[in-house]
């Protein structure tokens, strides 16, 4: 299993957009695991080990579905419990 451990954050302006990050133990994990979040996910800029997606309201049906599929669980992954900013911190595991 390859373990990571993820967020999301909210971005309300104009049109509903998230950007959702999940952090890996290490880049391998990473790489091996791209292919299988699916293509809208890319390499984070700044952490090797990590990954990310950015998109819309529609897109993001597809992307909690993926993450749930994965073990990820929804009332956490778009929370708004502790911030208006940010969902809670999430856990996938990709097999």
């Amino acid at each position: 299993m390859i373990r990571a451990k993820g967020q999301l954050r909210h971005h309300f302006w104009g049109v509903y957009h998230a950007t959702i990050v999940v952090v890996f133990d290490n880049e391998n994990d990473a790489g091996m695991a791209l292919p299988k979040l699916g293509e809208d996910w890319k390499p984070h800029p700044s952490e090797p080990k990590a990954l990310s997606w950015h998109g819309n309201d529609d897109a993001y049906v597809a992307v909690e579905t993926k993450l749930m599929s994965f073990g990820a669980d929804k009332n956490k992954i778009a929370s708004l419990k502790f911030s208006v900013d940010v969902g809670e911190k999430f856990e996938i595991a990709i097999p």
